[in-house]
């Protein structure tokens, strides 16, 4: 679940108008079966809406890398 400490940083983005993007980092950690509800838990746990986009990542097996490459190169 998120840290207090998560919720103060997107807080600030939030009030500074910024583009956010929510990474949900170590997801190789989390079993398949489990990782909707890790989200959904993310997603609550930080109050964003149901049909937010986290991102789950992974730098041990790369998960995740393509597509926060594609959403950041989209964004610039």
């Amino acid at each position: 679940p998120p840290t207090a400490q998560d919720a103060d940083m997107l807080d600030l983005l939030d009030r500074s108008e910024k583009p956010t993007l929510v990474v949900a980092t170590k997801i190789d950690k989390v079993k398949r079966s489990a990782r909707h509800a890790a989200l959904a838990a993310i997603r609550k746990g930080l109050e964003l809406p149901e049909d937010a986009l986290v991102t789950p990542f992974s730098s041990v097996t790369r998960e995740g890398v393509r597509e926060i490459l594609s959403i950041l190169e989209e964004s610039a």
